[in-house]
């Protein structure tokens, strides 16, 4: 591997983390805050990975931002112990 194949890799690793972190705090992210609040320039990337590669169970949901349609947004979606926890509280 390369240096920077290892770089890369390293800093999709740091982007994955920070993304999961964002989500698993209960708020939303779509691209435009995901690079303004961490640089994370590919989210959906990362997204992909986090579903694909780990397992975690991120919704979409497309909406209208500043007059733009059709952006992602993403969340971490509840589990169903999660779901009945919250139900009766």
């Amino acid at each position: 591997m390369s240096a920077q194949e290892s770089i890369n890799r390293t800093a999709a690793r740091t982007q994955r983390a920070l993304v999961l972190r964002h989500l698993k705090s209960g708020r939303t992210l779509t691209q435009d805050e995901a690079q303004a609040l961490y640089g994370v320039r590919r989210l959906a990337a990362r997204i992909s990975e986090l579903r694909n590669d780990f397992g975690f169970p991120i919704k979409t949901e497309t909406v209208d931002v500043g007059g733009v349609s059709g952006l992602a947004r993403y969340s971490l979606a509840m589990t169903r112990s999660e779901e009945h926890t919250s139900e009766l509280q």
